[in-house]
């Protein structure tokens, strides 16, 4: 039987144009079957961080943008020291996560958009 594991996914960046996207964390589901998915901690960071005002955050669960964390617009931990969340937030089951940063066409020039998670897996009772 699979035991509870903790994945600590690396900082990970994408350069994003004004009025573009790009994904920063990316967690495929097969990396997660047979596991219940908890968010443990989260950090975003932005450089230059002039373009802090057009940014945003947004956490995909299979795809689709997951509430609360579907529009974050402030700072949230950093990359050394992201946030903890306690108790951790339920994802869902064998489910894919991504962080994609956006940036608004108010941008001045590109933007380095990065985050880190780490993820909680449960294993589901029964597999």
């Amino acid at each position: 039987m699979p035991r509870e594991q903790n994945l600590a996914v690396p900082s990970t960046s994408a350069i994003v144009a004004p009025g573009a996207s790009g994904t920063v964390v990316n967690v495929a589901s097969d990396r997660t079957r047979g596991y219940q998915v908890f968010l443990k901690r989260l950090g975003i960071a932005i450089d230059p961080v002039s373009n802090k005002a057009a940014a945003t955050f947004r956490l995909l669960v299979n795809g689709s943008p997951f509430f609360p964390f579907n529009n974050i617009t402030s700072q949230v931990g950093d990359l050394t020291n992201p946030t903890p969340f306690d108790p951790p937030v339920k994802l869902g089951e064998h489910c894919a996560v991504q962080i994609v940063g956006e940036m608004s066409a108010a941008a001045v020039g590109n933007t380095e958009m990065a985050a880190t998670v780490q993820l909680l897996l449960v294993p589901v009772e029964g597999l």
